[in-house]
C-alpha cells in the first residue's frame, strides 16, 4: 500500500483498511499525519529578450508565486552573468501596484 496527499495538503487522515477472504471481511483503522513543509517560491520561464544599446530601460513581467507566503511578500534580487555588459545597478526589481 502506499499513501500519497493531495499537493499543497496538511493535516491528519484516518485511513481504514478493509480486508475481505470473499466470505468475511475484516477492518483496521490507522491516521496517517501530513506534516507542511516549505515549498521553494516559482517563478514562469522567462524567454530571452533584446535589448538596444544606450535605450530606455526595458520592463519585464515577472510570474511570481509562493503557496507558503504571499508573492507581495517575495524577495527578489537578480544578477547578470556579464555585469560588464549589465551592471548590478541596471537590475531593479519593481513591484507591480495592488489592484
Amino acid at each position: 500500500m502506499t499513501v500519497t496527499s493531495a499537493p499543497d495538503a496538511h493535516g491528519t487522515a484516518t485511513i481504514t483498511l478493509i480486508v475481505s477472504d470473499g466470505s468475511t471481511t475484516t477492518e483496521t483503522h490507522f491516521d496517517v499525519e501530513v506534516v507542511p513543509v516549505v515549498d521553494a517560491p516559482t517563478v514562469a520561464t522567462i524567454p530571452s529578450q533584446t535589448l538596444y544599446e544606450d535605450a530606455e530601460p526595458a520592463r519585464l513581467a515577472l510570474n511570481l508565486a509562493d503557496v507558503d507566503t504571499g508573492a507581495a511578500n517575495l524577495v527578489v534580487t537578480a544578477r547578470a552573468a556579464n555585469p560588464g555588459l549589465i551592471p548590478a545597478s541596471g537590475l531593479t526589481p519593481i513591484r507591480a501596484p495592488s489592484p
